[in-house]
């Protein structure tokens, strides 16, 4: 089994603090010993994938090797997030896994037409919220090789 790097990064895009709370506590109790970086504005998301805006010379900005990300959100949504990640070289092959409330076939059908990689609905139950991080731990840190995200050049 590979080695989960400490250098790993995940992005978590979730504007509730309760629900964050909730997937950092979870993913501390699960199988994923990557440290996570919180934003939870839509907007400062896609400035801190894209390094602009307040993110252009921020030199604490990492690449994450897995995007967490809510679509309700303030400012830019989740899928206008999503649009923008899966067509931005550098950024472009980092899994998106969407996880959100939101059951709706419309949001899911169009989440995976943009190019998410999995849809998660939010569980209701801490033991629901552990649950699915061990099983993304198994598969995105366990399973699956991930690219390195690309330099820019195809």
């Amino acid at each position: 089994m590979p080695e989960i790097k400490p250098s790993d990064y995940i992005l978590v895009v979730e504007d509730s603090e309760a629900d964050f709370f909730r997937i950092e506590r979870a993913i501390k109790k699960s199988i994923i010993q990557n440290p996570l970086i919180h934003i939870d504005h839509g907007d400062d998301a896609r400035d801190y994938l894209l390094r602009t805006g307040k993110h252009a010379d921020d030199p604490s900005v990492v690449t994450p090797s897995l995007i967490l990300l809510d679509i309700n959100l303030p400012g830019m949504n989740g899928i206008e997030i999503l649009k923008i990640i899966k067509k931005t070289d550098g950024v472009k092959r980092i899994p998106v896994i969407v996880m959100t409330t939101s059951q709706e076939e419309k949001d899911i059908e169009e989440c995976y037409d943009y190019g998410a990689n999995s849809y998660i609905v939010k569980p209701f139950s801490n033991k629901g919220f552990l649950e699915a991080m061990d099983r993304i731990g198994k598969y995105w840190f366990s399973a699956v090789e991930l690219a390195k995200p690309n330099s820019g050049k195809e």
